[in-house]
């Protein structure tokens, strides 16, 4: 892949639970499916920039999508998955 990520907004809560549901998620939904629901909720994000992900990865944003709808609050916490950085960027050009 050429150093393009998806677009995060570190917001909400996250937690194991959602990590497993991301996994859960990513056995049981197509990936056609999951870009039509990433797309629901960001219509930003254009089909064929999301056909460039892999399901596990489209599972984890949509399931970091939904995520954002939780109430904030003083206990609101992002935390990345295990393994990824809470900071990245992308090398353009």
């Amino acid at each position: 892949m050429d150093n393009v990520q998806l677009p995060w907004v570190f917001a909400a809560p996250s937690s194991s639970s959602e990590n497993d549901e991301a996994q859960r998620r990513e056995a049981e939904t197509s990936e056609s499916t999951l870009r039509d629901r990433i797309r629901d909720l960001n219509p930003s994000a254009k089909p064929e920039f999301l056909s460039r992900f892999s399901r596990r990865d489209l599972a984890a944003y949509l399931a970091h999508l939904e995520s954002l709808a939780v109430p904030r609050g003083r206990t609101a916490v992002w935390r990345p998955a295990d393994g990824e950085s809470a900071i990245s960027s992308a090398r353009v050009g």
